[in-house]
């Protein structure tokens, strides 16, 4: 083996690294974990009768997130399906942390949808408690105005 194949062929290595968060292993591995599934059931759901996909295999899985091989573009698409991740995430192209940030809801979204789904009884009730308490938070805004 010449010195430039020896090259390619510890850079791909590093590349596959289990332990490296930007490899799809890793990644695999953290979201299978993460989602609480088995190899076995994971290759169970990559099964689409409807477009005669067979399963992953769970032995073939089992290589991918000990980084023994990779799959392929279209197993990867698959994989991120099922495991209800973007595929570029699971690629390595998207930071790590992409999949840790929850997606919080806007708190006047949230407090609208709820005022929606209140009966108008339960919507007074609300509006009558809100109002007190802004009346309750000028009035200490009052009283920290003249005690300074």
């Amino acid at each position: 083996m010449n010195k430039k194949h020896a090259r390619t062929l510890i850079v791909e290595q590093e590349n596959r690294n289990p332990n490296n968060k930007d490899s799809i292993a890793y990644r695999l591995n953290y979201i299978i974990r993460e989602r609480r599934y088995t190899a076995k059931e994971v290759s169970a759901l990559t099964e689409n009768k409807s477009k005669g996909l067979k399963p992953i295999h769970p032995s073939t899985l089992s290589l991918y997130i000990n980084g023994k091989s990779v799959p392929n573009h279209a197993y990867t698409r698959r994989l991120a399906q099922v495991l209800k991740v973007d595929p570029c995430w699971l690629s390595g192209d998207l930071a790590f942390d992409c999949i840790n940030k929850p997606k919080q809801p806007n708190d006047i979204d949230e407090l609208t949808e709820i005022y929606t789904r209140l009966d108008t009884t339960w919507q007074r009730c609300i509006l009558s408690i809100s109002r007190m308490v802004l009346i309750g938070m000028q009035y200490e805004s009052r009283n920290d105005d003249n005690n300074n």
